[in-house]
């Protein structure tokens, strides 16, 4: 999974944002770079729950804008598919 975390309203990227995919109990996590962009390598198989944390400035949220694990869209990631690109736009406290 890759993708790219950027700013709501501006469009600005968001480095230094730590984008972590969930499955299961299990946490595995990448930092946004100068870009904002950010690749998960080694995921396997399954949905996963993508959550942002962008530091004080924003909010922290998971894909599509859910505040809580338990309403968080999932994200299909499989080996037989191009790689999944997932796009975020972090918003100001």
């Amino acid at each position: 999974m890759q993708g790219t975390v950027t700013e709501d309203g501006t469009g600005a990227p968001v480095p230094q944002c730590t984008v972590s995919a969930s499955n299961a109990g299990t946490w595995i996590q990448s930092l946004t770079d100068v870009n904002g962009h950010y690749v998960i390598s080694g995921l396997p198989d399954g949905d996963y729950r993508v959550f942002f944390q962008c530091g004080e400035t924003y909010r922290n949220e998971f894909h599509n804008d859910a505040i809580d694990y338990d309403s968080a869209t999932l994200v299909s990631v499989s080996s037989t598919t191009a790689i999944s690109f997932l796009n975020h736009r972090s918003h100001y406290h």
